[in-house]
């Protein structure tokens, strides 16, 4: 693929949701001359075990798509509260 100057949104609903389902293609692409926005919606903070500090999640999201070359200053970071969903409906 020819990612040439092709910019690139990736966006992910949670932290690491984009390394883990297309971060070798983000890559790739910067590999190959690609500009590429990363937007993380929310901190998943929800998610931490009891103890670890608020912004781990967000720390780590960071570190790892610098490591997938995506350039700090194009990097954002949206805190957007996770909520829980109650499903109601039939039983199968």
């Amino acid at each position: 693929m020819n990612f040439i100057k092709s910019p690139i949104l990736a966006l992910s609903p949670h932290t690491d949701d984009v390394e883990i389902g297309c971060g070798g293609l983000i890559s790739h692409a910067i590999d190959n001359g690609a500009e590429v926005y990363y937007v993380v919606f929310s901190n998943a903070i929800k998610s931490l075990p009891e103890g670890f500090p608020d912004d781990t999640l967000k720390i780590e999201s960071r570190n790892a798509a610098l490591t997938l070359g995506i350039k700090k200053k194009i990097f954002f970071f949206m805190i957007i509260r996770c909520v829980s969903l109650i499903l109601v409906g039939r039983k199968f």
